[in-house]
């Protein structure tokens, strides 16, 4: 696990991040009547220092679900925290929020999977004196098994941008079309593109 301390060396600085810390910010003020302003503005740091570690390395890191059946788990998981990285905050947290990436060292295979799950307040909903949880995940299924490593950044951006797009929850599609899209997309995103033909 990548201890949060790492965060100084890790932050991410891009414009949608600064956006968010100061909508917080402002939203705070609005909500709270603090007058003292160091107080103020000890609340102020502590919504920065959230956001920023949620938006860098380590953050990402701890957030990301992921499971996987090799001894390579910790350096898969790296390349994908380092993918989301460079996508756009919006999709970098609705992956975070909705995916496990499930890494497999075979070309197929049936599992169990037994692994903990992060849960969130918003997870929950409150009936009474009970609590309803409803979760939904998307699975992303990453085998490098036959991935140069120069590559593994821009299939795992690749399969990012087919959750972004809706192909999961399309039926019937051509497979043509929807490889095309995810690699206009994660090429947009700043990644290479990966089929030199989209004649399936």
């Amino acid at each position: 696990m990548v201890e949060r301390k790492t965060v100084a060396n890790t932050q991410v600085k891009d414009d949608e991040v600064e956006r968010l810390i100061m909508k917080s910010i402002r939203e705070m003020r609005r909500e709270t009547d603090i007058k003292d302003k160091d107080r103020l503005r000890k609340e102020e740091m502590k919504i920065r220092s959230q956001i920023e570690y949620e938006n860098s390395f380590a953050g990402v890191f701890n957030d990301l679900k992921f499971f996987g059946d090799t001894d390579e788990d910790e350096k898969r998981k790296r390349i994908v925290a380092e993918t989301l990285l460079k996508l756009p905050y919006k999709v970098r947290k609705k992956t975070i929020d909705e995916v496990l990436f499930i890494s497999m060292s075979t070309a197929g295979v049936t599992f169990r999977f037994d692994g903990s799950v992060k849960l969130r307040k918003k997870d929950f909903s409150q009936i009474g004196e009970f609590y309803q949880g409803r979760i939904e995940l998307h699975f992303i299924i990453l085998n490098f098994r036959r991935c140069r490593k120069d590559r593994k950044m821009d299939v795992t951006a690749h399969e990012i941008a087919h959750f972004i797009l809706g192909h999961h929850l399309k039926k019937n599609t051509n497979r043509g079309i929807i490889e095309r899209e995810a690699e206009d997309l994660a090429e947009k995103w700043g990644f290479r593109r990966g089929y030199k033909d989209y004649n399936f």
